[in-house]
């Protein structure tokens, strides 16, 4: 599998992020990981490959189409270059937004790009110098351009690992196990309400107890089931995090509050 950023990626201690997998439940997970062979004792950075490399595509489009940034560029040029500037900025990002993953790597190498991964933030920037050679144009004094993706730490487990904040830039990614868990309870209302109280009172109270407790997200306000299953539900929240929760109001604007939405 071709990793796009495979060799242009480092950590804060300028170790190289190695694209790495796992396999959990069946299915196959991605992700960025520092290499520890310098013996370093600082702790690995990870950060979900998918995500990362998605960001960084619309990121490095949304660059090459922001005017303002290219004529701040290109202030140095005179009016026809900037529009050759402008022009074949605008032509790279068309390509690169229908580019494949490995035509995607070979624009990223082009351009001399590099991603730094702290715990804060992921850097991508890019050469000024390789976009305006590809031009044929004088290069500006500013050396590089930078694009921030921010980060936020979550936990996995044991685990501490990065996420992208929000999960993947523009392109929203949806966590399925987040959806499952709202499905699941829906399901539950649905199988509780059906029941007649024989029913209920017969059952194994270990799993009465199991069915209430997943229930209770049939009751999510739907602005936040809707944003769970779009993805764009803040970082924080994970199915794990969700199930655990002891304390569950249900007051739609109280829930948006715990939840990290805000009031409104």
């Amino acid at each position: 599998m071709v990793s796009p950023l495979a060799g242009m990626i480092f950590d804060a201690q300028g170790r190289p992020m190695s694209p790495c997998h796992t396999r959990n439940h069946g299915r196959r997970y991605t992700y960025y990981a520092s290499n520890q062979a310098d013996g370093s004792r600082e702790p690995a950075q990870r950060l979900p490959a998918g995500e990362l490399n998605s960001s960084a595509r619309q990121e490095l489009v949304a660059l090459l189409k922001d005017q303002r940034r290219l004529s701040e560029l290109g202030e140095h040029l005179d009016v026809e270059a900037r529009g050759e500037l402008f022009a074949y900025a605008s032509n790279l990002a068309d390509v690169i937004t229908n580019a494949t993953i490995a035509e995607f790597r070979d624009q990223l190498a082009g351009l001399s790009a590099k991603v730094t991964v702290t715990q804060g933030a992921a850097l991508m920037t890019v050469s000024t110098a390789a976009l305006f050679a590809q031009l044929q144009l004088t290069s500006p004094e500013i050396e590089t351009l930078t694009v921030k993706l921010p980060t936020k730490e979550a936990c996995y487990g044991h685990e501490s690992r990065l996420r992208l904040d929000p999960p993947s830039g523009p392109v929203p990614v949806r966590d399925d196990k987040l959806a499952h868990l709202i499905g699941r309870g829906f399901a539950a209302r649905e199988r509780l309400m059906s029941m007649t109280a024989d029913e209920h009172s017969a059952m194994p109270q270990t799993e009465a107890r199991h069915l209430e407790r997943i229930a209770r997200l049939a009751y999510l306000d739907p602005a936040i089931v809707r944003n769970i299953l779009s993805g764009t539900q803040p970082t924080s929240i994970s199915a794990r995090s969700l199930w655990r929760m002891a304390a569950f109001p249900l007051a739609w604007a109280e829930q948006r509050q715990v939840l990290g939405f805000g009031a409104n």
